[in-house]
């Protein structure tokens, strides 16, 4: 049934743009999550980071399981699911949170890190909650002057004849 009414209701740019965002960070944490529990036991990659090795293998499967959630609320998010985009949402709101805090508690050399998080947070949540086509995207009825498949908005029923 859901199925069926959310069939004539595309998928706008933005939500869209937030589903890749989401797939694009996802793998990047796998990627540097991997990397650190990879080099978790080499001396000379512990004292490059500042780290002890518990603190890199802990680091490293945070990385792994946020990115693998963020593939997976991606997907979701691109379905349509209303609660992968209000998983996504508590997610990139704690984005926002420690990108914040990194811009002003961290040295400088992570302050860039905490403003594309910060950046990125907002966008997302931006293509997620901020606009008329999100909000009818996720509740599966077409919004007024929103296209529905086939570039033609739904008629009417016909009453009486």
């Amino acid at each position: 049934m859901r199925r069926a009414r959310r069939a004539g209701v595309r998928r706008p740019l933005l939500v869209l743009v937030a589903g890749v965002v989401l797939v694009v960070v996802g793998v990047l944490q796998l990627a540097v999550g991997a990397a650190l529990l990879l080099g978790r036991d080499d001396v000379a990659f512990q004292l490059d980071a500042g780290l002890s090795s518990s603190t890199l293998t802990s680091l490293g499967l945070a990385l792994v399981v946020l990115g693998a959630v963020s593939v997976l609320l991606a997907g979701g998010v691109l379905r349509g699911s209303r609660l992968a985009r209000v998983a996504a949402g508590v997610v990139e709101v704690a984005q926002v949170v420690t990108g914040t805090y990194t811009l002003v508690a961290l040295e400088s050399s992570h302050r860039s890190s905490g403003l594309w998080g910060v950046v990125g947070g907002v966008a997302v949540l931006y293509g997620l909650f901020g606009t008329e086509r999100a909000r009818a995207f996720f509740a599966g009825w077409a919004a007024p002057g929103v296209a529905v498949s086939g570039g033609r908005r739904p008629s009417r029923p016909r009453t009486g004849r």
